[in-house]
């Protein structure tokens, strides 16, 4: 589902980031007033809407990472749906490689 162009909790989505993740695609959104704040929004693919299973691991994962606050992890700024009803997760965006690049 392209979501380019959709408000997400004050933030636009730019981009795409990642669509390989199991869980989600991961998407990039800048502030609607402004425009160089950015976040990162983490959201539930449609098929596994269904698995109620899989909806709650989602959701475990955003509320484990709301209750964690630490220099070195990403700040988590809000869980809710989106119209459709599929949950996301709005985060701290980080410039930078990733995790495997640095191994």
């Amino acid at each position: 589902m392209d979501l380019l162009g959709t408000r997400i909790g004050g933030y636009v989505v730019h981009r795409l980031l990642s669509d390989a993740g199991g869980m989600g695609t991961v998407w990039e959104a800048r502030h609607h007033l402004e425009p160089k704040r950015r976040a990162v929004v983490k959201i539930i693919r449609p098929e596994l809407l269904p698995r109620v299973d899989m909806v709650e691991r989602f959701l475990r994962e955003a509320v484990a990472g709301m209750q964690v606050k630490h220099r070195h992890l990403v700040e988590i700024y809000d869980v809710a749906q989106l119209p459709d009803g599929r949950p996301y997760i709005l985060m701290e965006f980080l410039d930078g490689g990733d995790l495997e690049g640095y191994l």
